[in-house]
């Protein structure tokens, strides 16, 4: 079975972002810079507060805290963005590549204008569906994204086969109706 398609400049950002939240050294990184802040501003308050002045102490508690409340909302919408100007600056030729899967019992061969790929089937690690994307990981750490496409029973298929031979294999596929980076 073969299934050609394109990815434009939302499907490489989206790819990333993706890939992103799964970085659990990222994900730590966000937590403590999180955290760093309202631990910054606590003890500060709680030498204001001791000095009673109330407005200054409360005034640093007020900023800790919504520090820690409003940062994941800047920080997602940051990373978005570096991740749309990369995206930009790397992937331009890219978005009238013409990407060709073909699937056979055994093997996955990708085809595009840079070239050809052959991977055993063997080789896949994960597919996971994110309701508007597919993503197919490797375990030498590399990925292919594919958008979702409904009118497309060459795409169902062929995710379809992919399913049922990484469920017999005993690997990850991993299907979600929908998909937020938070």
């Amino acid at each position: 079975m073969q299934y050609s398609y394109k990815l434009n400049a939302e499907d490489y950002t989206f790819y990333y972002t993706y890939n992103a939240s799964k970085s659990e050294r990222l994900q730590k990184r966000r937590k403590q810079t999180r955290l760093f802040a309202l631990l910054a501003c606590v003890p500060i308050a709680g030498i204001y507060l001791y000095q009673d002045m109330l407005l200054l102490g409360f005034g640093f508690l007020g900023i800790g805290l919504l520090w820690f409340i409003l940062l994941p909302r800047f920080d997602v919408r940051m990373y978005k963005k570096n991740f749309e100007k990369y995206v930009e600056q790397n992937h331009q030729g890219d978005f009238d590549d013409k990407l060709t899967i073909t699937l056979n019992d055994k093997h996955c061969v990708l085809k595009s204008k840079a070239g050809e790929a052959k991977f055993g089937l063997d080789q896949i690690q994960g597919l996971e569906g994110t309701g508007t994307h597919y993503f197919i990981f490797m375990d030498n750490g590399q990925s292919l994204a594919m958008p979702y496409d409904l009118d497309s029973a060459d795409q169902q298929n062929l995710i379809n086969h992919l399913s049922q031979h990484l469920q017999q294999a005993g690997k990850t596929v991993l299907m979600l109706d929908e998909w937020e980076w938070k």
